[in-house]
């Protein structure tokens, strides 16, 4: 997420020949690189099943999360960035659906917290256009 972060801020403010699918490619390479050293340091490799399961959790991370996830991503900030990353807040909330709905994770009053925060966080960043215009007086 941090190599993504910095190449969404950098990504932003030039013009790429490339296209986003090899600049993807890339920032998913150098981040899986970066994480390298920590895995092997870290890792219980003998508690690692290579069967169905763990394949589909690969494939899903790599297609639809990375890949299609971060296309959209790069589309997004090459409209706005500034709303692009308004929608990177809803994370969070979709974290908290998906886990409730797929996992059977219990909602808590700290789920509810933890959203009613998000939401007025982007409400607060967006209160500007939720206000009525302002009648311009000339004299």
């Amino acid at each position: 997420m941090v190599s993504v972060s910095l190449a969404t801020v950098y990504y932003a403010s030039i013009q790429w020949r490339l296209p986003a699918i090899v600049i993807n490619g890339w920032q998913v390479l150098l981040g899986g690189l970066t994480l390298l050293p920590v895995t092997l340091i870290w890792d219980d490799f003998g508690a690692t099943r290579l069967d169905a399961q763990f394949w589909g959790g690969v494939l899903w991370l790599v297609f639809p999360v990375s890949v299609a996830a971060l296309q959209l991503w790069f589309y997004l900030v090459k409209q706005d960035a500034v709303r692009a990353s308004l929608w990177l807040f809803l994370c969070p909330i979709f974290g908290f659906l998906y886990a409730y709905v797929l996992l059977g994770e219990p909602v808590t009053r700290l789920t509810y917290l933890g959203t009613a925060l998000v939401l007025g966080g982007l409400y607060l960043a967006q209160r500007d256009k939720f206000r009525p215009a302002e009648k311009k007086v000339t004299v």
